[in-house]
């Protein structure tokens, strides 16, 4: 990770530590096979399995927004940017989610991912 990231504590950086574990994952089973990837699940992922279960912490906005709105609408939401705010260092993004290419929703955070995650939840607001 960069050191920016490393510094972030948001829901950005979870998903990119999730991703990265996914990549590893995926990387050993094609090395090493699937008994080996399942003693490094065992030991490493399924010992936090009732935290995560507790927290609900295995759903995103973005993932449940699709979910919804494909089993509704029968179509795939897509992200924008529709503007951006603040100095380089400290950028402020809003993202927009459209069904189609009508707007429904907008959020705002301090990366595109970010203000996704919350353009899904204000969406969700709507068509839960």
């Amino acid at each position: 990770m960069s050191r920016g990231e490393r510094k972030d504590t948001g829901r950005a950086r979870d998903v990119i530590l999730a991703n990265a574990i996914e990549a590893v994952i995926g990387a050993m089973y094609l090395d090493q096979g699937l008994e080996k990837v399942r003693g490094f699940v065992k030991k490493f992922v399924m010992n936090n399995l009732d935290e995560v279960l507790k927290t609900k912490s295995y759903k995103d906005a973005k993932s449940e927004l699709q979910e919804v709105i494909q089993d509704k609408l029968k179509l795939t939401p897509t992200y924008a940017v529709v503007g951006e705010s603040g100095p380089a260092h400290k950028r402020i993004f809003t993202m927009g989610v459209y069904f189609s290419d009508k707007f429904i929703a907008k959020g705002e955070g301090l990366s595109k991912q970010e203000a996704e995650l919350e353009a899904a939840k204000n969406a969700l607001q709507k068509y839960k």
